[in-house]
Order: structure tokens, then sequence, then C-alpha cells
């Protein structure tokens, strides 16, 4: 009977002992969070007069997304973008406003690299860093199992654990001192060959201590590295923590700051050189504008007063090829500064007006005669020659009175005209594209009369 009631009594008071024994401290307890949410529209300065924190405001196809602010970003830096912006709509003075935490501008995330940053493993008390190619599980015993993702075999080489200790107990033993902490570190090798690990750091604020057990091959020296620097950015404290994640977010949000004014540089960078082509283009078109004025009106000099009074719009209407030249007075062109393409090849061609001439060997030239009140054509193309459309350079006899003796070069834009005294009456004039001035000169220097 006695020990049926010290049985009983036994039993009782383990059952009132479970009712009011802590629950165990879960050592992986996350930060409360608030739900992130993200947005996108363009960022505009706050411009309604009310008492806010609002600072911006964001619209999309015209109309109101929500009201801005942030501690993280500054929202300044990205007026007048196309964003998207993760953060957390919180209510103030019966208004909602979106408390802005990261930024992303959306012309720049085609340019974006892959993002290959650690990732940050995160709780309630503690943060670390981890590879952007680790993952880990958690398991109700109160352990987290990291592995690399590139494993196919999945295998754990990591293991992190949270215990409580004594400090009175007297087993507490240091070796190493790590990122503000002191430790226990301790080596073994298996008969496998693989190394194991087992490093102990002590908390600084209360009586735990993190236990890490890490397993790999002994020259796997790329995750012993990881593993020294994951314990190197280990922090501790509600405080701590806090702050670590802000520090991160603002850099995050200061480096797509940076990408923004570095792609706004090259765009006002490849403006001022399309600028700066532009005036050039502008510079040289118009000196050319003006040597062909100049050139044409020595050309012209010879005429009576009257026509020497023509204003700029005729001189520039005036066609190069006209059959009206009148007392020239040209700068003989000493034409050395040419390749001759005239060889053993040439074919000939002799007119009946008492001259001949060469044309290189790969071209076609046809006779039109008095095509375009010329005495005398000729076409020439280095593609068959049937009509005048398909002609590329001309040779032909204009009228001329007392022309400068020698061969007068004209160049005015994309063109090239030689001028070529033939009588005391008329001249040969060849003409064709820049890019054929050679043939031009090669056809000019072979003419005989």
């Amino acid at each position: 009977m006695k020990k049926t009631f010290l049985f009983g009594l036994v039993a009782a008071l383990l059952t009132l002992t479970a009712c009011v024994l802590p629950e165990q401290e879960d050592p992986f307890e996350r930060l409360p969070e608030e739900n992130l949410e993200t947005i996108e529209g363009k960022l505009f300065p706050f411009s309604v007069s009310v008492s806010t924190r609002a600072t911006h405001r964001l619209e999309r196809d015209g109309k109101l997304v929500g009201y801005l602010a942030s501690d993280l970003v500054q929202l300044a830096e990205f007026e007048g973008q196309d964003v998207m912006l993760q953060g957390i709509w919180r209510n103030e003075k019966m208004r909602q406003i979106f408390w802005v935490e990261s930024i992303k501008v959306s012309s720049l995330a085609d340019m974006a690299e892959e993002d290959d940053g650690p990732q940050r493993f995160t709780t309630k008390r503690f943060t670390m860093q981890l590879p952007n190619n680790w993952d880990y599980s958690l398991a109700p015993n109160g352990v987290a199992y990291f592995l690399n993702k590139e494993d196919p075999a999945r295998r754990v080489f990591l293991t992190f654990s949270v215990e409580d200790y004594s400090p009175e107990s007297g087993e507490i033993e240091t070796n190493i001192a790590m990122n503000g902490f002191t430790g226990f570190k301790k080596t073994e090798t298996d008969d496998n060959g693989k190394e194991r690990e087992i490093i102990t750091l002590y908390s600084n604020i209360d009586n735990k201590k993190y236990l890490f057990t890490a397993t790999y091959f002994f020259d796997d020296f790329e995750t012993k590295k990881a593993v020294f620097d994951v314990l190197q950015s280990f922090v501790e404290g509600e405080e701590a923590v806090q702050a670590v994640v802000i520090a991160e977010q603002k850099a995050k949000a200061d480096a797509e700051s940076q990408r923004l004014a570095e792609a706004k540089a090259l765009e006002a960078e490849a403006e001022a050189l399309e600028n700066e082509e532009a005036e050039i283009a502008a510079e040289d078109e118009e000196s050319a504008v003006d040597k062909a004025k100049g050139l044409i009106s020595g050309l012209l000099s010879g005429k009576d007063d009257e026509e020497n009074e023509l204003d700029s719009t005729e001189v520039d209407q005036m066609p190069i090829n006209s059959t009206d030249w009148v007392d020239p007075a040209p700068t003989v062109v000493q034409n050395t500064d040419y390749t001759n393409l005239i060889d053993d090849r040439a074919y000939s061609y002799e007119s009946d007006l008492g001259f001949s001439l060469k044309v290189p060997y790969g071209n076609w030239f046809r006779s039109f005669r008095d095509i375009e009140g010329s005495i005398a054509s000729v076409g020439v193309a280095n593609n068959p020659v049937e009509t005048p459309s398909d002609v590329k350079l001309w040779v032909k006899v204009l009228s001329k009175n007392q022309p400068a003796n020698g061969t007068t070069e004209l160049i005015t834009g994309n063109g090239v005209t030689l001028i070529k005294k033939r009588d005391e009456s008329t001249v040969f004039e060849i003409t064709g594209p820049v890019e054929f001035r050679d043939t031009l000169w090669s056809i000019a220097d072979s003419i005989v009369q």
C-alpha cells in the first residue's frame, strides 16, 4: 500500500512538472517579418502638400500605385526611372505608405549579370554568409545541415548547432580566436582520408556555444576556405543581426544607383559623340560647298560683269557639267598622286572626232554621242553598259572658250570631275564617284588627239 502511494505521488509530481517545464528554445527562430511585396512603375518626387513621411510616388500607366518612403534606398537618385521596388506596406495617418527595402531599374534588368554573391543565413539571434552554391536544411533536433548544390550525391559536409554550456563546469577549452569569438578547434582524420574539423565558438552574450562540424577530403582547399569565410562572417545578437542586414540592403541599393549612374554616363557619352560626328559632317559639307563655289567661281571668272554678279543660290544650282565654260583660271594638278590602271590589257576607243583613249581592264564602255548637250559622250562602268543608266563614269566633250592647259580636278562631296583641255573651244570632262578616282585619272591621261 505504501509503495503504491509513493508511485502515485511520483507520477503526479512528474505530471505537474511537465506542465510547467519551459519549452526548448528554437535556435533557428527567425526575426518577425512583415510580408514583402513587389511593385513596379515610374518614380516621381512626392509633390502633394500634406503632412506625411512619404518622399516619392510611384505611377504606372498614368495612375498612382502608391506613396513611397525608405530608410535604405536614396529614392531621389532614381527619379524618372521605371523601377521594380520590394518593400512593405504600412498604414500612416489614414493612408498607406510603401517602405522600400530594395530597388531595381527596369531598363538595366537585361544588362544585369547573374548574382553570384553570397546568400545570408539569418535567425533572430545570429547570422552568417553562405556561398551561393550552398544549400541547407533544418532538422527538428536543432541541427542545420549544409551541402553543395552542385554535388549530385547531395552529401552533407557541414553541420551546425547551438547548445547550452555552464561556465562554472570547467569544460571550457579555447585554442582559437575568430571574428571576436574565442573557441576550440579539433581536427581528426578517418581511415578513408577524410578530415573532420570540429569548431566550437563561445557566445559573448549568454551561455551558448556554436558547434560547427566540417568534413572534407584533406586536399579540398576550396571547401576549407569557404567554411573559414562562413565562420569569419558569423555575427550574434538581435541588434547586430539587424545592423548587418540593413547595411547589406543599403549596399545593394548603392550598387544599383552606381549602375544607373554608369548607364547615364555611357548614354551621355554616346550622345556627345553623335553630336560631334554630326558637327564634323556639317563642317565637312560646308567646306565642300565652299570649295565647289570657289572652283566654279574660278571657272566662271572670264564671264562679263553681269554674269559675275550671280548670287550664291544661282551658283549652287549651276550644274558641274555645264557646256558654257568661259575663261577659266584653274590650277593645273600634277597628276602623280594616283595609281595608273592602264596596262597591256586595257581597251582602246577611237572617236571619229579625232581623239582616242584607253579604258582599264575589267570595265565596259559604250559611245552615246551627243547626250545631254555634249559634243560626244562615252559611258564607262565596271559592269556591262547597255543604256545610260548603266554608266558610272562619263567622258564627255563640251564646248569651252579658251580653256587652260593641263587637267583640273574638282571634288564635290562624293564626286570627282576632271576638266582637260582638248582645243581652244572644247574640253574633255571626265566625271564619276570618288572611289573611281584612279580610273578617272587613268582615262584622262590616256587621251590622245
